[in-house]
């Protein structure tokens, strides 16, 4: 009785060793495919995070620029419905406590429309002085900046900025937000005042958010790009070291328009394990690789010595 026996299909040495050459090129590439998405998920995760707090801050930012121009609505609206002297007028300003509640806000005053002149009459500097000599009487038209954007306040009969100047009475630097005020002795809808509130941009950005921006190592940039010419309204300097992912939002502050512009640091976005885990995969993948490379090169070397010893 014969025994059959099947013989099982042999592959040729070449064909075995065009399957194994393509299984390790393809670990080698899934390796580096899995690392690049890695990096493209910590990134993607990265943007997500700097647009939050970017969000965070504008709304910090705009909810103050809000209650400066709250606050000047609500004088054009004392001198349209009473007369008013020096002393009311201050104590309508104190009763707000605005310099506790508006960050960043130097003064707030009132100059008189006489003629062509806009004379500043009334004075609260956050110090609590009242009528400052130093400022007190300042013809705020004196100044091209300034009438220009007393110019736009009496035609839009809105609230105007002006750009980065120096503010009078202490010559920090800063902006000036104008609106007209109409009292009742007003004609033909020409103002006879203007209320104005003067800021320092700085302490503004400072005691709003500064402690956050400090915490998340990110700078901050403010320009004024209402023209063609960016005006640089504030800036703390940058001392990022490797990636910085950067954020661009506007900003409209009375009729003009801000750049604000944020860079954080991709390390202060993201955990040590998230920085870590693409080098994990690639390092893995190389070890990989490099084993089946190896597994590889001893069989072929067995496959030789047998080939060999056939032969001889």
């Amino acid at each position: 009785m014969r025994v059959i026996r099947k013989m099982r299909p042999t592959f040729p040495f070449s064909l075995r060793l065009l399957i194994c050459s393509l299984m390790i090129i393809g670990v080698g590439l899934l390796m580096i495919a899995g690392f690049l998405y890695s990096q493209q998920r910590m990134l993607a995760s990265a943007e997500l995070r700097l647009r939050d707090l970017t969000n965070s801050y504008m709304d910090e930012l705009s909810h103050n620029l809000d209650g400066y121009g709250s606050l000047l609505y609500a004088t054009q609206g004392l001198f349209a419905a009473t007369t008013v002297d020096a002393d009311m007028w201050q104590r309508f300003i104190e009763k707000q406590h605005i310099f506790e509640r508006y960050p960043g806000m130097e003064a707030v005053g009132y100059s008189e429309a006489k003629g062509r002149k806009v004379i500043l009459s009334y004075l609260l500097e956050a110090d609590g002085q009242h009528n400052h000599v130093s400022a007190l009487g300042f013809d705020l038209a004196s100044e091209p900046v300034r009438a220009q954007a007393l110019a736009r306040a009496q035609s839009t009969k809105g609230i105007v900025a002006t750009p980065p100047l120096r503010l009078a009475g202490n010559n920090k630097s800063g902006f000036l937000l104008l609106l007209p005020v109409y009292n009742q002795q007003a004609v033909q809808n020409i103002p006879t005042g203007y209320s104005s509130a003067a800021f320092d941009i700085s302490a503004m950005v400072n005691k709003t958010i500064g402690s956050d921006l400090a915490a998340h190592h990110t700078t901050l940039t403010i320009k004024d790009v209402t023209t063609e010419g960016r005006s640089l309204l504030y800036g703390n300097p940058s001392a990022h070291t490797g990636k910085v992912l950067r954020q661009e939002t506007n900003l409209k502050v009375g009729d003009r328009s801000w750049l604000v512009v944020f860079e954080t640091p991709l390390s202060a976005l993201v955990s040590t394990l998230e920085r870590i885990r693409p080098l994990i995969i690639l390092s893995l993948g190389i070890v990989i690789t490099l084993s089946a490379s190896a597994w590889f090169y001893v069989l072929t070397l067995r496959k030789r010595l047998k080939l060999s010893l056939s032969e001889k």
